[in-house]
């Protein structure tokens, strides 16, 4: 019987165990590549698209203050002051008379007249966390005419956070400073009911932290510290956003 003995050409036409463990081993370094290439392009457009997403709720905010603004009453109280909500930061509380729509009307309390109060309280969500918000407070004609009545010596409404609106969550800060030109300077200057001279605009600011990643905190004390001393990774999941409103 004859056995023939393979020929150097005949040999060359496979691959050796060495080539085929050198091709797998160049095939999985792209793989694994291309994965963390696929996973940075992922967490990069999640990142784009929540602060897309935040950019949204901020501009509807501000669309709906702007709106009650335009019909706010000349010549009407607004009540406006600070208060202490995290730590050394402070937000604002604004409280202002305007025109109700038709939707709006309210049966059992005649009147065209409301009052839109926004302000900035720690409450507790579905998941048991404590968190900040901003809140909506509407008074109905009745209690306007009140707040009316009592003119410079008017005060910020009673508020409670467990029946008011939720308007955005995770507040870090939020501001709707009255402005006013200075005609001896000639610049713009926060308003209080002590000068003369009627407010001309609202600046409005308002920062909040991401919503996927806010439910690292759950209770105020860990709220404190990201107001105070946020870590240099947290600084890119915290997003202001500001606005002019002319009266």
């Amino acid at each position: 019987m004859n056995h023939e003995i393979p020929s150097p050409q005949s040999r060359g036409n496979g691959f050796t165990l060495l080539e085929l463990l050198v091709a797998m081993s160049i095939t999985s370094v792209l793989l694994i590549t291309l994965a963390v290439i696929i996973n940075q392009t992922t967490d990069g457009y999640a990142l784009s698209q929540r602060a897309v997403n935040h950019l949204s709720q901020a501009r509807a905010f501000l669309q709906l203050v702007e709106s009650e603004l335009s019909t706010r009453l000349s010549e009407t109280p607004i009540v406006h002051r600070s208060a202490m909500l995290i730590a050394d930061e402070s937000s604002d509380q604004i409280a202002f008379v305007r025109t109700l729509t038709n939707d709006e009307q309210y049966p059992e309390y005649p009147g065209d007249l409301a009052t839109s109060c926004y302000y900035v309280a720690f409450a507790e969500d579905s998941d048991q966390r404590i968190l900040p918000k901003l809140f909506r407070k509407i008074l109905n004609p009745t209690e306007t005419q009140n707040l009316m009545d009592a003119g410079d010596e008017a005060d910020f409404p009673e508020v409670d956070p467990t029946l008011d609106e939720p308007v955005v969550d995770s507040v870090l800060c939020f501001k709707a400073t009255p402005m006013y030109r200075n005609l001896e300077t000639g610049n713009d200057e926060p308003w209080d009911k002590t000068i003369e001279h009627a407010p001309s605009h609202i600046e409005l600011l308002i920062r909040t932290l991401d919503e996927s990643f806010s439910r690292r905190f759950m209770n105020q004390a860990e709220w404190n510290r990201i107001a105070i001393s946020p870590k240099k990774s947290e600084l890119q999941m915290i997003r202001s956003v500001s606005h002019k409103i002319s009266f």
